[in-house]
């Protein structure tokens, strides 16, 4: 008996927090391979002190959580609902007072299969006797290679001289990309730890590119800005969905906002793709703004149906 594929459905958030839709079963259906990836998480607002204060940049936003299945067409209903998260918001900078957390990714579901959105990006934090970091909220359940299951905490900000980022993945191909930690300030007013966006773009679609898919570009990834307060360089767009080899849908996180001594810390940037967290946003000093936190981006997901060959 030889399979082929005798349909695909590609189903993307809606706007806002994601859309909903029905599947309906083929006929002919033998086998059905589920994709779904959750929205990713906005990253945190970056923190605001005055000078001789440890401050640090927001947390990059967790990265939604990538799925794959494989069902017996015959123990599936013959409709099912399924609904597409959407990516979650940055949080806001400050001029005054306590930075913001990012917002949750939005899960995406296909029946009882859930592709949780990623956890936020937490907000910076100050001390005036030690130096600080911030954390991306941590993220349940973690792992499943059985399942084909991955996502990815945000990148940490920190405000010493040491650079610590969001654990990295030996599956990283079935893993999206997590927001950058934003650039932080130590005590004696100095930036501190600005990172790059992180690339996984290998969620893989068997077959071929749905022609259904909306027309992006991708490139390579976020790097931060150069300068003071600086948001990261825009994405060198360089190929179409179309042209990335292997059928692959990317995932590209955004890079955290540099930090600025003296002006306004610069804003994270939006993770790009699908299920991408947004990056961090950088610390500032008292009088001026803390950069924005980067929104996650949209889910996604792809239902592709085997029966015979013809």
């Amino acid at each position: 008996m030889t399979l082929a594929m005798i349909d695909r459905q590609v189903y993307t958030a809606d706007g806002g927090d994601g859309g909903a839709y029905t599947w309906v079963k083929p006929e002919g259906a033998i086998w059905v391979d589920v994709l779904a990836v959750g929205g990713g998480a906005g990253g945190g607002g970056g923190a605001i002190q005055i000078a001789s204060w440890w401050r640090s940049g927001g947390a990059g936003g967790g990265g939604g959580m990538t799925l794959k299945m494989f069902y017996e067409a015959q123990t599936l209903a013959d409709e099912i609902e399924l609904f597409v998260g959407g990516g979650g918001a940055g949080g806001a900078g400050v001029s005054t007072g306590t930075a913001n957390d990012g917002v949750n990714g939005v899960t995406s579901f296909f029946g009882a299969l859930e592709a949780t959105g990623g956890r936020p990006g937490l907000k910076g934090n100050t001390s005036s006797s030690s130096a600080v970091s911030s954390v991306s909220e941590t993220f349940a359940p973690g792992n499943s290679e059985e399942n084909h299951a991955m996502s990815l905490r945000g990148a940490q900000a920190h405000s010493s001289d040491t650079a610590l980022v969001g654990p990295l993945s030996t599956h990283a191909p079935w893993a999206t990309g997590q927001g950058a930690g934003g650039g932080s300030l130590s005590s004696t007013n100095v930036r501190r730890n600005e990172h790059p966006g992180l690339i996984n773009q290998a969620l893989v679609v068997p077959d071929s590119v749905p022609d259904n898919i909306p027309e992006q570009t991708y490139g390579v990834a976020q790097v931060p800005g150069s300068g003071d307060g600086a948001t990261p360089t825009p994405y060198a767009l360089t190929k179409t969905l179309a042209e990335v080899a292997y059928a692959v849908l990317p995932s590209y996180s955004g890079a955290g906002g540099n930090a600025h001594p003296t002006g306004n810390g610069g804003a994270g940037g939006d993770g790009q793709g699908f299920g991408a967290g947004g990056g961090g946003g950088g610390a500032s000093t008292t009088g001026s703004g803390s950069g924005a936190g980067g929104t996650g981006s949209d889910g996604i997901i792809v239902v592709t149906t085997y029966g015979l060959a013809t």
